[in-house]
């Protein structure tokens, strides 16, 4: 995973919450984490501050981002097990996770994250999210053809699009949504506080993504 040092505050909060999302699979996440969250102290939500990092700070953030990388590799795809998609858009790229629910919560399958060429970032946010979910379907295409599985979006307005007449849509969203439509209708809105994966996802310039088949080789 090629994720950048974080610059800002509101960079280190959301990094520091993709590590809480997972924290049942870090091992002794607390105290690993525990020099990235004093930068927080005292800060507000979206804190723009730059972060005066020390060598012993970004040392845990190098174990906390390597420790973050190996925990992805939990989880096998079971066709027993319900899946679910979830996606999000920058202004620059999107991002999206696959995930399964075993043991009471949603494991990780596979990441995908993909920048936007300079025609698609001047997209509207509408057009940015929808192409999120149309690219995310064709990257697992392998794992979810025949698969019951559900889309989670933080861009409400597309809940609608899927119940709505495609003739109503331009021609790219009609495309879009006809392929996706293929695979699942199947689309519900989550808050984007809590869609910090894709979020996350969405603001790495490169994700290697997890591949099943080379983990099974390996």
């Amino acid at each position: 995973m090629n994720y950048k040092r974080p610059e800002n505050i509101q960079d280190l909060r959301t990094f520091l919450g993709i590590l809480n999302f997972y924290r049942r699979y870090l091992k002794d996440a607390a105290k690993n984490q525990a020099l990235l969250h004093e930068y927080l102290k005292g800060s507000k939500k979206k804190d723009k501050r730059k972060i005066q990092w020390t060598d012993e700070a970004e040392k845990q953030f190098e174990k906390c981002k390597n420790d973050l990388a190996n925990a992805t590799l939990l989880s096998f795809p079971n066709s027993e097990l319900p899946l679910s998609l979830f996606t999000d858009a920058s202004d620059t790229a999107i991002g999206a996770v696959l995930q399964q629910y075993e043991n009471s919560t949603w494991q990780p399958i596979a990441f995908y994250s993909k920048k936007l060429n300079d025609t698609q970032q001047n997209y509207s946010t509408y057009d940015r999210e929808l192409l999120g979910i149309y690219l995310s379907v064709k990257h697992f295409k392998h794992y979810l053809e025949g698969r019951t599985f559900t889309i989670y979006t933080d861009h409400k307005p597309l809940i609608f699009a899927f119940h709505q007449k495609l003739d109503k849509a331009a021609p790219r969203q009609a495309r879009q949504l006809n392929y996706i439509s293929q695979f699942s209708t199947d689309i519900k809105y989550i808050k984007g506080e809590n869609n910090i994966v894709a979020d996350m996802l969405s603001r790495v310039t490169e994700v290697s993504s997890i591949d099943y088949d080379q983990i099974a080789d390996a």
